[in-house]
């Protein structure tokens, strides 16, 4: 009898461990054409376009958050998005901002943020250096 109840109990244990093993969507920003690219220098005050996606793994995708942080400074919120079908499952943005005006070269990041049906949360980010005129 004990030793079908310790058998239960690592079933239970490891069924556990299995539904908290969060798996990423599949994020991507788009590349070419009118995209700018991860890492390229630009002008203060230029237009920079992001084409983002992402595609579902075991969850619904149900929040996007889109911030940027310049150098070290915290990120601010640029954007923030509650999705519904048929972005939970499958998401194709483009995402238009004016880069910033600076005295100095500055790193711009663009943090795009998931957050999943399960409540888990995933991030990738996109850099640019500003350059001053």
């Amino acid at each position: 009898m004990r030793a079908l109840i310790s058998l239960l109990l690592i079933l239970s244990l490891s069924a556990c461990v299995l539904e908290h093993n969060p798996v990423p969507p599949n994020m991507t920003f788009l590349t070419g054409g009118a995209y700018t690219a991860d890492s390229a220098i630009i002008d203060t005050a230029s237009p920079i376009v992001i084409g983002f996606t992402a595609t579902r793994s075991n969850s619904d995708m149900v929040y996007l958050q889109v911030t940027r942080a310049i150098d070290t400074i915290s990120p601010v919120v640029l954007s923030a998005y509650v999705l519904m079908a048929p972005e939970t499952s499958a998401i194709n943005r483009n995402f238009s901002f004016t880069s910033g005006v600076y005295h100095t070269d500055k790193k711009e990041t663009y943090t795009f943020k998931i957050s999943d049906a399960a409540g888990f949360t995933f991030a990738k980010s996109i850099s640019f250096t500003i350059h001053p005129h």
